[in-house]
């Protein structure tokens, strides 16, 4: 059971407690001048709770078990992890869980410094992609990326070692006005209570999302399903190198090594405001993805061209560009290295010349050899194309 200073802090503030009801779907159905009385369906039953609001009360501990005792009943969950929950009620909480072979709730100096630093770039790559999404974020962010970042608050749980990340949500109206009236105040920050995704908000549900990406890439990269261009395609939804290099840090299979087992990202949305129904709650990193991110990364942080490259394939569209004069030949080839290899499209800018021996090659359905440079993104092209042949002439 909790203490009586842990009651008295969680009494010194009841608006953090009816944020909490609010959002678990209690009802307020009767207020006095220092309590408020809160109804809940469960089942065929109705719940009943009464949530003082004044802290000198004399009765406020007894007051308060008897609501501990209530919510214990209803969710099946410890008092300390409901009055974990209660504390950061108007935040996003995003957790970052590692396995250690210490003590509950301890890491080695070094590993817990590296994983809070970790923690720190991946909120921050992904508050700065909402503005401006790139695969390399420069060093400079964007000022509200860093704005938000100096809101977040940091704590550590019971259970391996567990990194959370508070991040405070602008409440919705129906919150404020329930906060209100428990006496607390509600600072906006300038921004309105009635809008609809506040910045912070949008930067938990990214991080989630884009971490929630990276894992599935990663798995079809290892399946040979894709390969480390895919990523490219999820620049604007938050994946960059310095995302993919944070998740492989906190992982710790950023040396080309698997990393640490037992590594999960889960959110606990704020409840202030209505939580999404399209981000999962809880992300597993096989220890096997993290070297995956490292060279994703990579490969996100080289220029974005391969040069000279070689592509063995088939034209399969071929389209005219009447003004400029030049022909775009879409050819299916093996491209990748090794276990990555997997036939993409490639889009090849030919002149007159070289196109009429795409249109030759697309008739007789010959196999073409092309080699040029390979600019890496959503779109894979080649170009310029220096070379352009059907595999049975020579090459130039």
């Amino acid at each position: 059971m909790i203490d009586i200073d842990e009651l008295r802090d969680l009494g010194s503030s009841p608006a953090r407690t009816a944020t909490y009801l609010h959002g678990r779907g209690w009802i307020p159905v009767g207020t006095t001048a220092d309590e408020i009385l809160w109804e809940h369906e469960e089942g065929a039953r109705t719940w009943e709770l009464v949530l003082p609001l004044d802290p000198s009360r004399s009765d406020l501990a007894r007051r308060l078990r008897e609501l501990f005792l209530v919510l214990e009943a209803i969710e099946g969950r410890e008092p300390a992890e409901i009055a974990r929950d209660i504390r950061s009620a108007s935040s996003d909480v995003l957790r970052i869980r590692t396995s250690s072979r210490t003590p509950s709730g301890t890491a080695p100096i070094e590993d817990a410094l590296s994983l809070i630093t970790a923690s720190r770039d991946l909120l921050l790559a992904a508050a700065a992609s909402v503005d401006t999404p790139r695969a390399v974020l420069g060093s400079r962010k964007p000022q509200r990326a860093t704005d938000f970042l100096s809101t977040v608050r940091l704590a550590t749980e019971p259970g391996s070692f567990i990194v959370s990340l508070e991040s405070p949500v602008v409440p919705d109206e129906a919150t404020a006005d329930i906060i209100e009236e428990a006496g607390g105040s509600v600072t906006t920050g300038g921004i309105p209570t009635e809008q609809a995704v506040p910045f912070s908000r949008v930067v938990t549900e990214r991080t989630v999302g884009a971490a929630s990406y990276s894992v599935r890439l990663a798995e079809q990269v290892l399946r040979q399903e894709a390969d480390l261009t895919d990523f490219y395609d999820f620049v604007p939804v938050g994946i960059s190198a310095n995302f993919l290099e944070a998740l492989a840090r906190i992982g710790g299979g950023d040396d080309g090594e698997e990393g640490r087992t037992g590594v999960a990202l889960s959110v606990r949305w704020a409840y202030s405001r209505r939580p999404p129904t399209d981000r999962p709650q809880t992300i597993e990193f096989p220890s096997r993805s993290f070297p995956v991110f490292s060279r994703a990364a990579a490969a996100l942080r080289g220029s974005g061209t391969e040069r000279d490259v070689r592509l063995v394939g088939r034209v399969v569209a071929i389209r005219r560009d009447v003004s400029a004069g030049v022909h775009t030949v879409t050819v299916e080839a093996s491209v990748g290295r090794d276990r990555e290899a997997r036939n993409r499209r490639v889009r090849l800018v030919l002149d007159d010349d070289d196109a009429a021996k795409a249109i030759g090659a697309y008739q007789r359905e010959e196999i073409v050899v092309a080699r040029g440079d390979l600019h890496l993104g959503p779109t894979l092209t080649m170009k310029p194309v220096r070379s352009f042949t059907p595999q049975n002439e020579p090459e130039a």
